[in-house]
């Protein structure tokens, strides 16, 4: 038997998430993810892949047990995923994550406002 249904509800409501802002990270729809909290449907591997990394949990833990609110509340989830498909800006946004610790907050919001002018450019 299959939790990920009931984990991707309690991953969605622990993490204050509606089901249409869900599914934007799902890149499915809000109906599908509907479908799964139901178990009228299960996500396809490449969505429970998705789940696993944005969520920073194990696919293994999605599908053969019930996840606790503890373990979502540790959850880290991946700011990068809500960008665009763009690898170069998401490959910034890992690298200033990484040089937090150097960078001061004035140069960060100012990375921060180039990359969104150039995303909004595009």
């Amino acid at each position: 038997m299959s939790f990920i249904g009931q984990n991707i509800k309690k991953i969605r409501t622990v993490k204050k998430l509606s089901q249409q802002q869900m599914s934007d990270i799902l890149g499915v729809s809000r109906a599908s993810v509907g479908s799964y909290e139901e178990g009228r449907a299960e996500p396809k591997i490449d969505t429970i892949i998705r789940i696993a990394n944005h969520f920073s949990i194990t696919i293994d833990a999605l599908l053969t047990r019930e996840i606790s609110v503890n373990d979502i509340v540790n959850l880290k989830m991946d700011h990068t995923s809500f960008l665009p498909e763009l690898p170069d800006v998401k490959q910034e946004v890992k690298d200033m994550d990484q040089d937090l610790d150097i960078l001061t907050l004035t140069a960060r919001l100012a990375k921060v406002e180039e990359m969104l002018a150039r995303l909004l450019d595009k």
